[in-house]
């Protein structure tokens, strides 16, 4: 019973409250998996045609696997290296504990880049990158139960709350964009694979300051503005190929109203480092893993929202014309929360499964001078 009570008012303090700081943006420890979702600039970079799907659980430890915090999300992209462009679709879907709150997000995306003229694909390509979306929010008042609405220790949902919910809209339908850039080097190539290569990017979330607020006024969402690093060393081993890749993400939203008033910025510093072990050429299951500490501050402090991720997972070829390098991904991580939300939460559970088909595209090529594959990250 205390564990209903404490999902219900963990939704209403983290889903009313502070509903226009954080509660509209979906995070992925995987967050690699979903590029057109981390910036839109990344929209297509793999190459070819990916198909790319998520399923996240967070804290099932508070009210059971049933009434936790739950996130999925698929995405389809593809690039038309002709064109010098990629597409992308996407569509998310959030269920926020016990509160019934929904978050249905449908997006589509486009990238520019520019066109690599090295024969060998050496050098550097730019990109640009707009997402246009639209999100339905849903929440049941009446199963939500406030603070005031416990008789002694224990809860009663029949006893009246003193706050002001009667009247409240249900729903709620926006629009937003974002902006993304980025740019990429390759310093090596194996084939048409690199093996060194610099990956950074800059993206601006929620540009048009939508109002999503179903409580009273408005509550306009702050511009989140994320930046991400990524470097790719691959080495040759034998008959193996192993890729180290060290990554970064920061993410910066400045809060507006509820307790986070008064100019504090919400923070998230994500870094780690991967790894890919994979056969040279095509064919072969390959593998990967890594792990990253997750922060709201650059340097952590056992009260803040911390947690280690551990992911791995593997990948399988698929036989495609002429040699295609297609495969299918799965991977799986753990989020271990070690603030003081531990005892309770049970961790993050994520699940990832994509399809990659390298020849697949909505226009096609003849010819192109590499492979974009970014070797998972």
């Amino acid at each position: 019973m205390f564990r209903k009570l404490t999902a219900r008012l963990l939704s209403l303090w983290l889903l009313v409250i502070p509903l226009g700081v954080t509660a509209q943006d979906a995070i992925f420890s995987q967050y690699f998996t979903q590029k057109m979702n981390l910036n839109p600039a990344m929209t297509g970079f793999e190459g070819g045609t990916s198909l790319n799907m998520n399923f996240r659980s967070q804290w099932p430890g508070v009210d059971g696997w049933a009434n936790g915090y739950e996130t999925e999300v698929i995405s389809l992209e593809t690039d038309m290296p002709c064109q010098q462009s990629a597409l992308g679709l996407s569509y998310l879907r959030t269920q926020a504990g016990a509160s019934q709150y929904t978050l249905n997000h449908f997006s589509v995306g486009y990238a520019w880049h520019t066109r690599n003229l090295d024969p060998k694909g050496l050098g550097g390509e730019f990109r640009l990158g707009l997402k246009a979306s639209g999100s339905f929010l849903q929440l049941d008042w009446d199963d939500l139960l406030f603070s005031d609405q416990y008789d002694a220790t224990m809860p009663n949902i029949v006893l009246p709350t003193a706050l002001p919910i009667f009247g409240q809209d249900q729903s709620q339908w926006y629009m937003d964009l974002d902006f993304g850039m980025a740019y990429s080097y390759n310093f090596k190539l194996i084939g048409k694979s690199p093996t060194r290569r610099l990956t950074t990017g800059l993206s601006f979330h929620h540009l048009v300051r939508a109002n999503p607020t179903l409580y009273f006024g408005p509550d306009t969402l702050p511009v989140r503005t994320r930046l991400h690093f990524s470097y790719v060393h691959g080495a040759s081993y034998g008959a193996q190929m192993m890729y180290f890749v060290p990554m970064l993400k920061i993410d910066l939203q400045k809060a507006t109203n509820g307790p986070m008033q008064g100019g504090t910025w919400f923070q998230a510093w994500t870094a780690g480092v991967g790894f890919n072990i994979k056969k040279k050429g095509k064919g072969g299951v390959g593998l990967w893993g890594g792990f990253w500490h997750q922060s709201n501050r650059f340097v952590g402090d056992p009260e803040d929202t911390n947690a280690l991720s551990f992911a791995g997972g593997l990948r399988y070829p698929i036989s495609g014309k002429r040699g295609a390098d297609n495969s299918i991904r799965v991977g799986i991580s753990y989020d271990y929360t070690y603030s003081g939300l531990r005892s309770n939460s049970l961790g993050v559970v994520e699940l990832s499964l994509s399809f990659r088909f390298s020849e697949m595209s909505i226009v096609t090529c003849k010819t192109t001078n590499i492979d974009r594959i970014c070797e998972l990250y």
